[in-house]
């Protein structure tokens, strides 16, 4: 079939992606390991080349390509049956595709050693293993009942949050891995007279040509970054290590002056700080203290300001004596609250 020629070079192609990743990750990790031993031997030695940054970016880098995976996932608004598109696509009639049923729960599918399912719930209910009966038997139901289900806006699994399906599948292992949203299936026979194949073409070109090219770029943009700034750190180092230990020596020698000078500097202003800081205290100190000594001359000067305008013939007239009271009681309470504003430890 003109599909299947297309998943096989379809697979040729993802194996030729894997490998190429592997072996950018291979030279990363030499490049780890080579700026981690001469940042060891660095600090023992005449120290470290400062190259952590460069470090964490490249084996990030590594990381990414050695876990990297392609996900492919089709929405449910596709007319053919996913499920079916699927099942071509990977080469097999693992994903259920019955005419008569629908897949009723998010699926992942992965690389695995042994062939497993695993439900995961939203809930503390802890995952379910199942094998591929007890699967679809449990979690497909009829369509005339997931569209009743739709339309009274009922959830068919609420509490469910995804299986994961996991397979030893020659396209899985080389880095697929395959989102299955829930759907109505459809035929196989149906599928090969689709676009599949120039699709098929399409998603080829996208993830083992623009897809991996960005990736591997990303990879060699880390890379050269590392190796400049390895080398200009190496430059800024080697003029130093020629110099011989007495030829430093008098060099840092013939800077001491200049750090003498420098201390000098700092000693001078740190006493001319205190010697501002003692004379401005004295000079405050002895001027609050004048005021206080002297405030029984100045009180009425100072305080005039203060005093409410006392009116003493409105203490003998009959309609102003209570509102003579009230200005007496108020200035009584002022000169009361003086001697705590001026008190002081």
């Amino acid at each position: 079939m003109n599909y299947e020629i297309e998943t096989e070079n379809f697979l040729k192609d993802l194996e030729r992606v894997a490998q190429v990743r592997v072996e950018v990750a291979n030279y990363l990790e030499q490049m780890a390991e080579t700026i981690e031993l001469a940042e060891l031997e660095g600090k023992i030695s005449s120290g470290g080349l400062g190259l952590n940054s460069q470090l964490e970016d490249i084996k990030a880098v590594e990381n990414d390509l050695r876990r990297g995976v392609f996900r492919l996932l089709v929405l449910e608004n596709m007319k053919r049956d996913k499920t079916t598109f699927w099942n071509a696509l990977i080469g097999e009639n693992l994903l259920y595709s019955d005419l008569n049923s629908y897949t009723a729960i998010l699926t992942i599918l992965r690389y695995g050693k042994e062939k497993k399912v695993t439900v995961y719930f939203n809930d503390d209910t802890k995952p379910e293993q199942l094998d591929f009966q007890q699967f679809k038997q449990t979690y497909t139901i009829e369509p005339s009942e997931a569209k009743q289900l739709k339309q009274d806006e009922q959830q068919i699994f609420p509490n469910v949050s995804h299986a994961l399906v996991e397979y030893p599948l020659p396209l899985l292992e080389k880095g697929i891995e395959i989102i299955d949203s829930p759907g109505l299936n459809d035929t196989e026979a149906r599928l090969e007279g689709t676009v599949f194949p120039e699709f098929l073409g399409s998603l080829n070109t996208f993830l083992t040509k623009e897809r991996a090219i960005a990736q591997l770029r990303q990879a060699r943009t880390i890379a050269r970054q590392a190796y400049t700034r390895t080398h200009a750190a190496i430059e800024r180092r080697i003029p130093l290590l020629a110099q011989d230990v007495d030829r430093l020596k008098r060099k840092i020698n013939s800077l001491e002056p200049e750090f003498k000078k420098l201390t000098g500097i700092r000693d001078r202003f740190q006493q001319e700080i205190r010697s501002m800081r003692d004379i401005q205290a004295k000079e405050i100190a002895d001027s609050f203290r004048n005021y206080i000594l002297n405030l029984g001359n100045t009180f009425e000067t100072d305080f005039l300001s203060y005093q409410p305008d006392l009116k003493l013939f409105d203490s003998l007239s009959k309609n102003k004596h209570d509102a003579f009271n009230t200005v007496l009681k108020k200035v009584f309470e002022q000169y009361r609250a003086i001697p705590s504003l001026l008190r002081y430890d």
